[in-house]
């Protein structure tokens, strides 16, 4: 039988998933806004008499059409992407404390936290050194600036409108990858990736504090894999103090990390979650040998042993991992021989069945699609 902790493990692998459907929710919500403002920009430069002489009036007009647009699309984004992380902080804490009181044996209470309260506190609780609104304004100058130089570097040099639009979005052809807001695209992507991260865990912090007395630690958990970074490849499997470092001493078998212990995101688009360890029957004061066997096991404190996604996907049974991944690439998977690591790109965003067709043709023959 798996022990508590064990459990809670499992439960989190298994969670994170879920996390980065999400993060996919709310890239494509992001990305919706956006494409919009671009199309307009687009309608703007295609209003431009490009046979008239361009003054400095007259750019300095055309500068500040493109930052009222901009400006339009903060006034717009903004309060959505930190609704989102709202939302995904008291979704995280809910599941949480919903799991708390599934795993742990009946006789433990689990102290639910405010979470009215405390919603404000994870919009200004800084990850990667600043709030979210920070970075979400940062976003929006950068967008000012990649789009109005584009166009002003073009007018400089007598580029057609034709020229200047697609040396801002792109063509099709590429898929509208090779134009200069393609790095915004991808910063803005990076944002709502990061940001839910942060906000899902500190949702599972929040929780841990309030039940700080069944828990002798937080352990950070990476996604091992080809894409891993150095900084949560070290981090993996570390163990920290649930809030007050002091005198704080780590679990038998797991090492430390120097207080203040971190928490994800490590870096932007980090995809490493946290996992609480579970105090032992003894540090709960029980005398294990009054409980029954199967429950005395059941909390040990020991911290089970690292195991990265895709080994605990492929523990799981069909039906698992067919809502995990989906039909098709579950036959990929089994009949197609396309390991489920290869289902996503070096940012964690998961291929369009089209996309994985142009890369692996002979798999989608071998599975029959």
């Amino acid at each position: 039988m798996a022990s508590i902790n064990e459990r809670f493990m499992d439960f989190q692998v298994a969670q994170q998933v879920r996390w980065i459907r999400l993060q996919n929710n709310d890239v494509r919500e992001a990305l919706r806004l956006l494409r919009a403002t671009e199309n307009n920009v687009k309608y703007l430069l295609n209003s431009i008499d490009m046979d008239a002489r361009f003054t400095v009036a007259r750019l300095n007009a055309l500068q500040a059409q493109v930052a009222n647009l901009i400006s339009a699309l903060s006034a717009q984004m903004t309060p959505v992407l930190i609704d989102n992380v709202r939302d995904a902080f008291k979704v995280a804490a809910e599941i949480e404390e919903a799991a708390f009181v599934r795993i742990l044996p009946a006789g433990l209470d689990v102290t639910t936290p405010n979470l009215g309260v405390l919603q404000s506190v994870v919009i200004s609780s800084p990850f990667n050194g600043a709030p979210i609104g920070d970075w979400v304004d940062a976003f929006h100058r950068s967008l000012n600036a990649t789009t109005w130089n584009t166009i002003v570097e073009g007018i400089t040099e007598g580029a057609t409108r034709e020229q200047i639009t697609r040396n801002l979005l792109g063509t099709r052809s590429s898929n509208f990858k090779d134009g200069t807001l393609q790095a915004r695209r991808r910063g803005l992507e990076a944002l709502v990736r990061t940001s839910t991260n942060h906000a899902t865990n500190q949702g599972r912090q929040k929780v841990w504090e309030a039940n700080s007395d069944l828990l002798k630690g937080v352990r950070w958990v990476s996604t091992l894999d080809t894409r891993t970074t150095p900084i949560c490849q070290e981090r993996d499997g570390k163990v920290g103090p649930v809030v007050d470092s002091t005198n704080w001493r780590p679990p038998s078998g797991a090492s430390r990390l120097d207080p203040p212990f971190a928490r994800p995101p490590a870096h932007i688009n980090c995809r490493s979650t946290t996992v609480a360890v579970t105090k032992s029957w003894k540090e709960l004061g029980f005398n294990a040998e009054d409980l029954p066997p199967g429950t005395r096991a059941s909390m040990d404190g020991q911290v089970p042993g690292n195991v990265t996604y895709f080994e605990w996907l492929s523990r799981q049974g069909a039906a698992t991992q067919k809502d995990v991944l989906g039909p098709t690439r579950y036959k990929l998977w089994h009949e197609g021989g396309i390991a489920p690591e290869r289902f996503q790109n070096d940012l964690g965003r998961r291929y369009t069945l089209a996309e994985l067709k142009r890369n692996a043709p002979k798999a989608f023959e071998e599975a029959g699609l």
